[in-house]
């Protein structure tokens, strides 16, 4: 029923509104609650496999029919799931023929499994292999997820400047990790954080939106 909108989906666009208007506490205690409510997907459950041309390069690719999947309506993560930003017939975003920017893809780390989840594809004309593309399909439907929750309570608990509240954002921050990158890289980016001071998760938590 994510489809409708929901008390959940009604709160979690009260989060945001508050935190827009930089209402830190309302936006905090607005977006706490749903936490709970929902299961973040674990990106290290991909398959990998390898694309060769001239070149071989080892992606992670889901199944395009994976119900689990962060960006679907049936997905764990849903709080809302009206739009589709990945129908190409219907004018809205053209995966079809847009790549991915260098600029954005520069924003994922290494172990950053995000960066990873991308297609490439055969230009028939040309004959050259273009991409990355984001790996989507017509029938996706994606408004509001768990996942940006985490992150609207750790932005408006940063600025608050409370010990207890700075160790929440970090906490929020840290839930994040062991599901969008490697378990190698968890450990470090986990110690970094809890180094931070309370304005120091900012950067992060863009960097993560």
């Amino acid at each position: 029923i994510n489809y409708r909108f929901s008390l959940n989906a009604a709160k979690a666009l009260e989060s945001r509104v508050r935190l827009y208007k930089q209402d830190w506490q309302g936006a905090y205690d607005a977006a706490k609650p749903l936490i709970g409510e929902y299961t973040l997907f674990d990106l290290n459950t991909l398959p990998i496999v390898a694309w060769e041309d001239e070149v071989m390069w080892e992606i992670y690719i889901p199944k395009p029919d994976d119900p689990s999947l962060p960006w679907k309506q049936t997905s764990d993560e849903t709080i809302l799931a009206l739009n589709r930003p990945f129908n190409a017939l219907d004018g809205d975003i053209v995966s079809l023929i847009l790549p991915i920017s260098d600029y954005f893809l520069d924003l994922y780390g290494d172990d950053d499994l995000r960066g990873q989840i991308m297609g490439y594809r055969m230009n028939w004309f040309t004959f050259e292999v273009m991409g990355p593309y984001p790996i989507r399909s017509r029938s996706d439907r994606s408004s509001i997820r768990v996942s940006a929750m985490y992150l609207t309570a750790a932005e408006a608990a940063a600025p608050l400047n409370t010990a207890a509240l700075l160790a929440e954002a970090k906490g929020l921050l840290k839930g994040l990790l062991p599901i969008r990158i490697t378990p190698a890289a968890s450990a470090p980016k986990s110690a970094e954080l809890d180094s931070m001071n309370h304005q120091d998760p900012l950067p992060a938590i863009t960097d993560q939106r």
